[in-house]
């Protein structure tokens, strides 16, 4: 794919945006505030428009111009923004929302000060020790939670390591096969990180892609090596015929899993 179509799976081309599609950028202007303002915490949204504010009042530097020239185009030129794509402009925020901080007297800047250091440091160790209770807690004010991409969904790397245990342990007596589709995320790319350099697990592609279509009229196929799929909730590429499941790890919620399967031994 050339950069000039990925450009425009991603961002809207001069003739789009020269027809004024005011309702895409009321949806992107919406939900740039709604992600702006529940991940940098309602406290260090407010500061840093204030900051902003102070910034662009007294001319201080060409921050305040490069920050806004960013969410601008992002706002205008964005076919389907995200909190992956806002994220980057948010990183200049705490500056602005210090400058807010500072500009009040000292008790209170004491007292703001503290409160959004303390509540930083709250979240994000809540984020790193409980993420599914940060992530439920998100989910329940905002619909960019993130939830579904890093707890619940398959993007999440829950079930993982479990896997990977479970095919060492497999591995333990002899080599192994570990086989996935074509695809990248997880558990595909996770296996290849995991297995790469192993001495036990093998990790290739079995995917009805790249074999010979005269397999997939098989029930059965014999192999000198035990091979394993890892799917994505039993995913298996077209190949289901010639696997059978054999243990699932869930991911919380039970809405999705990690499926391992293994192939069907012929009579």
């Amino acid at each position: 794919m050339t950069i000039k179509m990925r450009l425009q799976e991603y961002c809207e081309n001069v003739p789009e945006i020269l027809v004024f599609p005011l309702s895409l950028w009321i949806k992107n202007f919406s939900t740039s505030i709604d992600v702006s303002f529940f991940h940098l915490t309602p406290l260090i949204f407010i500061l840093g428009i204030y900051g902003l504010y102070l910034s662009v009042r007294d001319k201080i530097g060409i921050l305040p111009i490069f920050f806004l020239t960013g969410c601008l185009l992002v706002i205008l030129l964005g076919r389907s923004i995200g909190p992956r794509y806002l994220t980057a402009f948010l990183v200049l925020t705490p500056i602005f929302a210090s400058r807010a901080i500072f500009s009040f007297k000292k008790t209170p800047a004491i007292l703001i000060g503290g409160t959004s250091t303390f509540t930083a440091i709250a979240v994000t160790s809540l984020l790193i020790f409980s993420p599914i209770v940060y992530f439920n807690s998100m989910d329940k004010v905002t619909t960019f939670s993130q939830k579904s991409e890093y707890i619940t969904g398959w993007t999440s790397g829950y079930g993982i390591l479990e896997t990977v245990d479970y095919l060492n342990q497999k591995a333990k007596d002899e080599k192994i096969i570990a086989g996935f589709r074509i695809d990248a995320g997880n558990p595909e790319s996770a296996m290849f990180v995991y297995f790469n350099n192993s001495a036990r697990v093998k990790p290739i592609y079995i995917d009805s892609k790249n074999l010979d279509k005269s397999i997939l009229n098989l029930n059965c196929v014999k192999s000198p090596f035990p091979i394993y799929f890892v799917a994505r909730a039993g995913n298996l590429a077209g190949l289901d015929k010639l696997f059978i499941e054999e243990k699932r790890f869930y991911k919380p919620e039970a809405k999705d899993f990690v499926s391992i399967h293994r192939l069907k031994k012929c009579d």
